[in-house]
């Protein structure tokens, strides 16, 4: 473990954070929020000190509630005690755009991009099951798409419009090769 000197709160923490985060190999993104506390001048070796900064801050609920839960390992880890704030994220709609304003997007793309985008819309296949699609997943003639799991799915067939299938049919006259989406050069 990374030996910190209190003497130097910020020079050795910041240090004792780098090390913390080779030795773990953490992810960075928690290690930025502890960075954050020592660039608003919060002493991370006083929980107190801590919380009048969070509470301070203009963050949002689920901000703050990421914060403290990042605050709470880095004081398990030192063995600190603290009494946890609360904070609660608001849960809000996701935006879902209406039918029109996806049809434009997908018609302002390039063919392979609209097809692409046309698929995800008909089929609610997640993009690594579309990019993973090949010509033989298609019946053009039943207007059909076989989708292979990705993620532990079932397999999926799916009926497709007359518009989808003319578009894969025009961009199959363009394309050869056995996927559908290859990755370009």
């Amino acid at each position: 473990m990374t030996s910190i000197d209190v003497s130097k709160p910020d020079d050795d923490l910041e240090k004792g954070l780098a090390g913390a985060r080779d030795e773990l190999k953490a992810p960075k993104e928690p290690l930025k929020r502890l960075n954050r506390f020592l660039k608003l001048r919060a002493n991370l070796l006083n929980p107190n000190s801590v919380k009048k900064v969070i509470a301070s801050q203009n963050w949002s609920d689920s901000g703050k509630e990421m914060t403290v839960y990042v605050y709470d390992s880095f004081a398990k880890w030192l063995e600190l005690k603290w009494d946890r704030p609360r904070y609660k994220a608001v849960r809000e709609f996701p935006f879902i755009p209406h039918k029109q304003e996806i049809n434009d997007l997908i018609v302002s793309c390039n063919k392979r991009l609209a097809c692409f985008l046309q698929i995800l819309k008909e089929t609610g296949a997640r993009p690594g099951e579309d990019f993973n699609l090949k010509w033989i997943d298609f019946d053009l003639e039943a207007k059909t798409i076989v989708i292979t799991p990705e993620e532990g799915n079932d397999p999926r067939i799916f009926k497709v419009s007359s518009r989808l299938a003319n578009t894969l049919f025009g961009y199959m006259c363009e394309i050869n090769g056995i996927k559908l989406f290859r990755k370009r050069k």
